[in-house]
């Protein structure tokens, strides 16, 4: 079934999308949307409210004369619709919660590292304000700094450089 508001060109107050909803859970069927709105975000979030079909009018030229062809879409209309409903479709991914394939690539380098905030010498004990937080997270995060506090360094540390156990 499609929702469909009977209005040339529907205003976007008057669509009522979430009727989607209702007409999908009262007859358990697939859902669509007839859209006679201008431009393309109400087909849009048509798709990404489960709509399974989308009808919109097509136009060769918009000044020509009867009701529908103002509000149609036309070729590059049409065009910027469908990329921008396969990009909605793609976007809408997965509900299972996790991180997504490019977020487990880039976790390493958008997380933080204990490290030093200035060149240190081998005897020296850490103190909390010798120890910052760098990019990227190749060495023990932010709640692990204690177990450098109080340490000392068994050799010469450069500013910037992640700490590991081999330095205490």
């Amino acid at each position: 079934i499609l929702l469909c508001t009977s209005k040339y060109p529907a205003p976007y107050a008057d669509l009522n999308m979430k009727k989607m909803n209702t007409i999908k859970n009262t007859f358990d069927v697939l859902v669509g949307f007839s859209d006679h709105s201008e431009g393309n975000t109400a087909a849009i979030m048509a798709v990404t409210m489960g709509a399974c079909f989308i009808e919109k009018h097509f136009t060769i030229d918009k000044s020509l004369p009867g009701p529908d062809h103002r509000f149609s879409s036309d070729v590059e209309e049409f065009k910027n619709l469908v990329q921008s409903v396969r990009q909605a479709e793609i976007a809408l991914g997965s509900s299972v919660i996790r991180p997504s394939d490019s977020e487990e690539k880039s976790r390493v380098e958008f997380r933080l590292s204990c490290g030093v905030n200035k060149d240190l010498s081998r005897g020296h004990v850490l103190t909390d304000g010798d120890i910052g937080f760098y990019r990227p997270g190749v060495g023990f995060p932010p709640k692990d700094r204690k177990l450098f506090v109080g340490k000392k360094l068994r050799h010469n540390v450069k500013a910037y450089t992640a700490l590991t156990l081999e330095d205490v």
